[in-house]
């Protein structure tokens, strides 16, 4: 029997409170009814309630975050510190961290979460093998670049610095070595807090001057790194003290002409020197203070201003400052045009007191050491061919049929056709090695770009006459470099020699960070094996030649050019270094060890009156990295005899 339709809209209207589905409504009961109303069984949401386990696994990723954020904030700290010390260096915004309290409930615990991922930066968890680990040894990336690689962990990083301990069984850490150490600055150490305006323009006598300048053109300084010439000199020389006598000047006010050409000036006596070194700092501590004077607006004064402050920084091993004064000094010869080749003035082959070939060779100085800073420092170079006009000044190509006799000639030497192709290798190694998009190749990509980079520069090598080829083998019995004074030859030949092992190191150190998942597996691939072995003999073969070279050479080396002999040794041992820390006990590492011993002995016997504090300064750098390695890696085969054993 069914119910009518009234019953039926009734009872759509009535709420049953029949909890047991087979039992009869109300309705029904009270008229005797049979209830056919069927009611759909109302399913209850459960409530999203946080399980112990949930909270456990959000706790910990919280706490995980919380240690990430102090890290980051300690770190940030720590480079602040450093970096209040060191000239020009760019201070990064620590990181705040972040207070949580959290509360017992599971809503408080998820909005404890999302603010704290709200507020901290992304830090990606990135694999053993991945070329981009972060390394915050900074000091360390400025000054030895990012080719250091053992079983694919870079070497320079927090986590190669742990390694090396595992290694090694002693602290270790990079920021201890000398060469890697923040000195205060230039100008908090030669120059008072408050220095009157008067004093802080002043300049010596204008005789003094211009008998400074006469020597240091004629010096071997100017020939290798020609930002000068002697008619634009004289010229901003005469503006700078065409007021001294008047009343502007004793007050410390100058037009701004004149104000350009002081800092100018005082730029010059910074790299000219005076055999006293303390002059020179004070100098340059004057012209960092005064820099905006000549940077506001680009010209020709301010760029070659930038340019010879950056060259006494490179010649104290300032890299931070180095870096920032070279990113200047590349915006501004872009500003002024330097980057696009000008015609050479008829009548006039060279014409260097014309403002185009003087900026165009003032482009060429700043492109190289764009290459330089580069490799060195990890950072992305800032002139590319596809943004500049590299095609070789038509004055220059006398320099290839290797003739290098007249005065002009030599002071042409650093624009020679081997140091440009070279440069132009230095920029192909770093784009297809070093760039965000090398970061991502396969080992087999790495590896070819690596044959293909070896064989650039052996073509690069070839090209060059034999009086003046490089060799990858250097024994020990090889003749030092005679070099005699203002010999461009001599000092061309060092330089060519030094720069091939150099990139050759460089190059076939990186095949390091190949085959990082095979050796955490134990299968490496016959090939592969192989083809790591080839270029590690390779790049080991150029460090051992780069070691003996130089303390063969070391006392004609350093009178020319100290920073040779830090930075070289630095690369060289550090590569037999890694080799030491991968094969401890390949027979092998004792001979390395042999050669950092020898090196040592040698350099260290170079010390003495004859050289200048900072000369000195530089030898005990390299003296105090070669010590470490050594001392590092006779622990590290110790080590490694005891655990067989």
């Amino acid at each position: 029997m069914s119910t009518c339709p009234l019953i039926r809209l009734l009872a759509l209207q009535i709420q049953c409170s029949v909890g047991d589905e087979k039992s009869a409504c109300d309705w029904c009961s009270e008229h005797n009814l049979a209830c056919t109303y069927t009611r759909e069984t109302q399913v209850k949401k459960k409530r999203n309630r946080a399980k112990l386990r949930d909270v456990q696994e959000l706790l910990k990723r919280v706490e995980q975050l919380e240690s990430t954020v102090a890290n980051s904030r300690s770190d940030s700290q720590a480079s602040v510190q450093c970096d209040q010390n060191a000239s020009f260096d760019i201070v990064a915004t620590p990181v705040p961290l972040i207070q949580s309290g959290f509360s017992g409930s599971s809503r408080g615990l998820s909005d404890e979460l999302t603010a704290v991922q709200r507020s901290t930066p992304s830090f990606p968890s990135t694999p053993i093998n991945s070329p981009l680990v972060p390394a915050h040894n900074s000091t360390v990336e400025c000054s030895l670049g990012q080719n250091w690689y053992c079983m694919g962990l870079p070497l320079l990083s927090d986590r190669g610095e742990q390694w090396i301990q595992s290694k090694t069984g002693q602290d270790f850490t990079f920021s201890m070595l000398r060469l890697f150490k923040c000195y205060p600055s230039i100008l908090e150490s030669s120059l008072p807090s408050r220095v009157p305006n008067e004093e802080l323009w002043r300049l010596p006598a204008e005789k003094t001057v211009q008998e400074m300048a006469a020597a240091f053109f004629k010096s071997s300084l100017h020939s290798a790194f020609p930002i000068l010439d002697e008619n634009s000199f004289q010229m901003v020389l005469g503006r700078a003290y065409e007021q001294t006598q008047n009343a502007s000047s004793r007050s410390g006010s100058f037009p701004p002409s004149e104000s350009a050409a002081r800092v100018f000036v005082m730029a010059a006596l910074a790299l000219m020197g005076c055999g006293d070194e303390m002059v020179r700092r004070m100098y340059a501590a004057k012209v960092q203070s005064l820099l905006g004077y000549v940077t506001e607006q680009p010209s020709l004064i301010g760029l070659q201003t930038v340019l010879m402050l950056q060259r006494f920084y490179w010649s104290n091993e300032r890299n931070s400052s180095v870096n920032v004064l070279h990113s200047i000094a590349c915006r501004m010869v872009c500003a002024l045009g330097g980057h696009v080749c000008l015609p050479c003035p008829s009548g006039s082959s060279l014409a260097w007191d014309h403002d185009g070939p003087l900026l165009r060779r003032l482009f060429w100085l700043c492109y190289m050491s764009d290459k330089d800073v580069s490799l060195r420092s990890g950072q992305p170079p800032l002139l590319t061919e596809e943004h500049c006009d590299l095609t070789p000044p038509a004055c220059f190509s006398a320099q290839s049929q290797g003739s290098y006799g007249n005065e002009t000639q030599i002071a042409l030497l650093s624009f020679s056709p081997h140091r440009l192709n070279l440069c132009f290798l230095k920029e192909r190694v770093y784009r297809e090695l070093f760039s965000y998009r090398a970061s991502k190749l396969a080992d087999a990509a790495v590896l070819l770009c690596i044959r293909q980079l070896d064989d650039a520069i052996e073509v690069w090598r070839s090209s060059i006459t034999m009086e003046l080829r490089p060799k990858l083998s250097i024994t020990t019995r090889v003749a030092a470099p005679t070099m005699l004074p203002g010999s461009a030859e001599d000092t061309l030949r060092v330089y060519l020699q030094l720069e091939y092992h150099y990139m050759m190191t460089v190059v076939h150190t990186t095949v390091r960070r190949c085959g990082a998942d095979s050796i955490v597996s134990g299968n490496i691939p016959d090939d592969l094996h192989s083809a790591i072995h080839s270029s590690c003999d390779i790049s080991l073969e150029a460090s051992r030649s780069t070691l003996d070279y130089i303390a063969n050479s070391a006392a004609v080396l350093a009178k020319e050019n100290a920073t040779h002999i830090g930075f070289y040794t630095s690369v060289a041992a550090l590569s037999l270094f890694s080799d030491m820390l991968s094969h401890p006990r390949s027979p092998r590492s004792s001979v390395w060890i042999e050669h950092l011993d020898t090196a040592t002995r040698l350099l260290r016997s170079l010390l003495g009156p004859c050289f200048s504090e900072r000369t000195e300064d530089q030898i005990n750098d390299a003296v105090d990295l070669l010590q470490e390695l050594n001392r590092l890696g006779r622990c590290a085969v110790a080590k490694a005899r005891e655990d067989v054993q």
